[in-house]
C-alpha cells in the first residue's frame, strides 16, 4: 500500500476503534481495531479538542478519533 494514497488508508482506517498497544482485545473484536503498528511511519493521532501545529507535513498521516477512539477523518499534512 502506497503511503500517499489517501483513499487506501481511509479503506483501512475509517470506523475503526484505535488501541493502544499494550492493550488486549477480543479475538472476535480483532478485525474492527488498529493500533499504532498499522499506521504509516510517519502520522499522529488527534484526539477531540487537542491542540496541534499548524506545520504542513506532505508525508504525515493525520489521524483524528472521536470521544470513542474511533477514527472519523484522515487528511495528509
Amino acid at each position: 500500500m502506497s503511503d500517499k494514497s489517501l483513499d487506501n488508508w481511509e479503506a483501512k482506517l475509517l470506523g475503526k476503534k484505535f488501541v493502544p498497544d499494550n492493550v488486549s482485545v477480543a479475538a472476535e473484536e480483532q478485525h474492527n481495531v488498529v493500533r499504532k503498528t498499522d499506521f504509516p511511519p510517519v502520522h499522529r493521532v488527534i484526539k477531540p479538542n487537542s491542540l496541534i501545529t499548524r506545520d504542513h507535513r506532505t508525508e504525515r498521516l493525520n489521524i483524528c478519533i472521536d470521544h470513542s477512539d474511533i477514527i472519523v477523518r484522515l487528511y495528509f499534512g
